[in-house]
């Protein structure tokens, strides 16, 4: 039906790079928050029981990085959904990471942008 409107390509391939995320970090079963208090925020973020990526930035974070850091947790996400398929497995909200992008700074307008707190 598109054709006649432009160029049609059926299936398209799409490029796909290597990607590295900066620090994935699983808890040890049953981590509790006072083990971890030293660290203060860290801590807290890492108390949670899901595994968490962090990806900590020198300079403000911009819209494409953050767009990079998504696709980077979408991907994690997707990896960890064929592997419990492959097992036969339903995959729990818990073994679903968390994303932590940590920056010295970040306006109004990118947190809004991305309902980020």
């Amino acid at each position: 039906l598109l054709s006649p409107y432009g160029e049609v390509k059926a299936p398209q391939r799409v490029a796909s790079e290597v990607r590295e995320i900066d620090l994935y970090f699983r808890p040890l079963p049953n981590l509790e928050l006072a083990a971890v208090r030293p660290l203060g925020i860290l801590g807290r973020m890492a108390a949670s029981p899901n595994p968490s990526i962090f990806e900590p930035f020198r300079n403000p974070v911009s819209e494409d990085e953050i767009c990079d850091c998504l696709g980077k947790l979408l991907d994690v996400r997707r990896s960890l959904q064929r592997q419990a398929n492959r097992n036969n497995r339903r995959l729990s909200n818990e073994a679903l990471p968390k994303l932590w992008i940590l920056t010295p700074t970040a306006s109004p307008t990118i947190l809004s942008r991305f309902s980020a707190m």
